[in-house]
C-alpha cells in the first residue's frame, strides 16, 4: 500500500464575490486503491472541515483529484 499525505492550496471564492482566496487542504492519497481522503481544510488559520457540507467536501476532493491527475500526466 502506498499512501501519500500532502497539503495543497486551492483557490476558493469563500465569499461568493469573485475574489478568490486560498484554502489549505490536507489529504491522504492511496495510490494502490486510488482513493483520496481530505481530512483538513484551513483558511486564515481556522479549521473548516467540520463545518463543510458534503457537497463542498466532494467539490474540494474533486479539485484535489484533478490536480493529482494533472501532476501525474506531466
Amino acid at each position: 500500500m502506498t499512501l501519500h499525505t500532502n497539503i495543497r492550496e486551492i483557490k476558493w471564492d469563500s465569499l461568493g464575490n469573485g475574489q478568490p482566496t486560498f484554502l489549505s487542504v490536507e489529504y491522504e492519497w492511496d495510490t494502490d486503491m486510488n482513493t483520496l481522503v481530505v481530512f483538513s481544510v484551513c483558511h486564515a488559520g481556522l479549521e473548516w472541515i467540520d463545518y463543510l457540507s458534503d457537497s463542498t467536501r466532494e467539490h474540494i476532493t474533486n479539485k484535489i483529484s484533478e490536480r493529482l491527475e494533472d501532476d501525474h500526466c506531466e
